[in-house]
């Protein structure tokens, strides 16, 4: 299952600093979805709420976070978890 973490002072946390400026850099707008292993019977009953309120997708397999989609201008990105052969 995921973990969740809270930072108090999240301006100081690397994800919340500024990224420099570069040539063709793509402005990121969040994430758009994430994808987890499982259903959504069993992460509804693990978070004690409806999985349903988040952008969550299952595709039924092992536990963990198979892929994260990042939302941009212009598109998605979709970042996968390596599969082990």
């Amino acid at each position: 299952m995921p973990n969740w973490f809270f930072f108090p002072e999240m301006h100081t946390h690397p994800s919340g600093q500024r990224v420099v400026a570069v040539p063709d850099l793509i402005a990121q707008a969040g994430v758009a979805w994430i994808e987890f292993g499982g259903t959504e019977e069993e992460m509804t009953k693990w978070l004690g709420i409806p999985a349903a309120n988040f952008p969550f997708r299952f595709n039924g397999g092992s536990p963990g976070i198979h892929a994260v989609a990042v939302r941009t201008d212009s598109r998605e990105i979709v970042i996968t978890r390596i599969k082990s052969v």
